[in-house]
């Protein structure tokens, strides 16, 4: 019962408020209308208070859609998925036991990684362990990625789609099915992957 009065008096409070203001906009519309200068009455009615004005937008920020059409994904979760800390895991490894590395940042090498699709990204080991992912930084690394590894048969041939990744996962984005009905494969679907950028190639010396 208490709980119900209290929403009352909110309710009549807001209702009292939002009245006034409505009153306050209405007097000075009538105010605005009664000028004769056209330039006197519009800056009069910029200054009128709109008292149904739409809250300002609080969703939190967003990225800009990437190239590609993929999804925009929250910066404030692009910041934190980025993996300094990440131990370096062998795929056979986290194929034969995944829970071990539950919440844990990790690496994995030579990684074939390709753009299948819209928001869809895949890396293939061959140690039979997939990772799918919507979302894949930095963007300069993830747009090389679409542009050289857009297709199957370039993933499986070309050493640009041979890839480091580092990720973290939780329990629920890991599942398991079956290939060609007898081999077993472990897929992990992290919500962002790092892609790691080469080591530089060191340059030669020229004999003079």
């Amino acid at each position: 019962m208490q709980e119900q009065w209290v929403r009352l008096v909110l309710f009549a409070t807001a209702s009292v408020l939002l009245s006034s203001q409505v009153a306050r906009s209405a007097e000075g519309l009538a105010d605005c209308r009664a000028m004769k200068d056209d330039k006197e009455r519009l800056a009069c009615f910029d200054r009128v208070p709109n008292p149904v004005a739409p809250a300002p937008n609080t969703s939190p920020a967003v990225a800009p859609p990437p190239a590609g059409g993929s999804k925009p994904i929250p910066i404030d979760k692009l910041a934190a998925a980025s993996f300094p800390d990440a131990t370096l895991v062998d795929a056979a490894d986290l194929g034969v036991g995944s829970k071990k590395y539950v919440g844990k940042s990790i690496e994995l090498r030579d990684m074939k990684c390709y753009y299948a699709d819209v928001s869809d990204y895949r890396c293939i080991s061959g140690r039979n362990v997939v990772v799918f992912t919507a979302a894949m930084f930095p963007d300069v690394l993830r747009l090389k990625l679409e542009k050289d590894c857009g297709e199957l048969k370039k993933m499986t041939i070309s050493s640009v789609c041979s890839k480091s990744i580092r990720f973290r996962f939780s329990e629920d984005e890991v599942d398991e099915d079956m290939i060609s009905g007898y081999q077993r494969r472990t897929i992990i679907r992290p919500e962002a992957v790092e892609l790691v950028a080469p080591p530089p190639q060191p340059q030669r010396r020229r004999n003079r």
